[in-house]
């Protein structure tokens, strides 16, 4: 991607606020991007932006549009997993596009990069970027999407990633939000995971459900396989009662029988600062170095 190609918004969740969609069109081009909407990016049907049919023919059309060089989601909320038996794979893997999003964006993210071997990226969404992105997310984003950065990822003044459990690593990333991540499993589209390294995050769930969704993971087998895990930010996820266990303990227990390395307080979720994550580039972490180094950019 670069200045003067076209960036395609899509909804393929919740509907967003008419005046972000606005403010986020006047942001990507004064960047310098062309912006293109999708048909129904702006619908509103309960709690989805459109329907099922209408979320994934919006995404499906931009993949076959040669004019379109990049998907980026409008926001998250709730219904990509909804329109995954919608999507054309194929059409994807014969049309390689930078697709980007978090939040529900996960489960879309993630059954493309395993179903189509291709990049996506676990990254800021549209009207976040209209609204209240902060410099070093944006810059580093626009990094990435446009093949930029390579390297050690550095982070701004005040954050810190520390170790739960020592060690270093290489594999190729996956991953996103708990909660949709546990949802794919069982599913044609969760794939082969040995051998990765897991990135998470979390936003507005108590500190027992995120244990039982680490659990689920645990008893799935899903550590065993990775070869590292990565936690970012579990916005408004802690504390709990006086009787709640912390990450750090939950993370002591459920990876009891496993020895991979560990690191947390990486700024990317649902925080202030969002960190641009690709799904499938190969990586080095050392955990308790604080160190995540991208050994491709993602792009090319």
């Amino acid at each position: 991607m670069k200045a003067g190609d076209t960036i395609g918004i899509f909804s393929p969740a919740s509907p967003g606020i008419t005046e972000d969609f606005d403010a986020s069109v006047v942001k990507l081009r004064s960047m310098g991007f062309k912006v293109r909407e999708g048909r129904y990016a702006r619908s509103v049907d309960h709690y989805f932006a459109g329907s099922d049919i209408q979320r994934a023919e919006d995404f499906n059309s931009f993949i076959g549009d040669e004019a379109i060089s990049a998907l980026l989601t409008s926001r998250g909320g709730y219904g990509c997993s909804r329109i995954l038996p919608l999507i054309d794979y194929k059409a994807v893997r014969a049309h390689p596009k930078i697709i980007a999003g978090g939040s529900d964006l996960t489960a879309l993210l993630w059954a493309i990069h395993q179903k189509t071997g291709l990049v996506t990226f676990f990254a800021p969404m549209a009207l976040q970027i209209g609204r209240d992105i902060d410099q070093y997310s944006l810059e580093f984003m626009i990094q990435s999407l446009t093949g930029q950065f390579t390297g050690l990822v550095k982070l701004p003044a005040g954050y810190n990633p520390y170790a739960l459990r020592k060690g270093e690593t290489e594999g190729r990333l996956i991953g996103g939000c708990l909660s949709l991540v546990v949802s794919l499993l069982g599913t044609e589209y969760f794939g082969d995971i040995d051998g990765r390294i897991l990135f998470l995050e979390e936003v507005g769930e108590q500190p027992f459900r995120i244990d039982r969704m680490l659990t689920h993971l645990r008893n799935a087998g899903v550590f065993r396989r990775i070869s590292g895990l990565i936690l970012g930010d579990f916005q408004n996820c802690w504390p709990g009662d006086g009787d709640s266990l912390e990450l750090p303990e939950i993370i002591e227990q459920v990876l009891a029988d496993t020895n991979i390395p560990v690191m947390a307080g990486l700024p990317f979720g649902h925080g202030d600062v969002k960190l641009t994550l690709p799904l499938g580039i190969d990586a080095y972490m050392d955990a308790e170095a604080g160190i995540l180094e991208f050994k491709e950019s993602g792009v090319g």
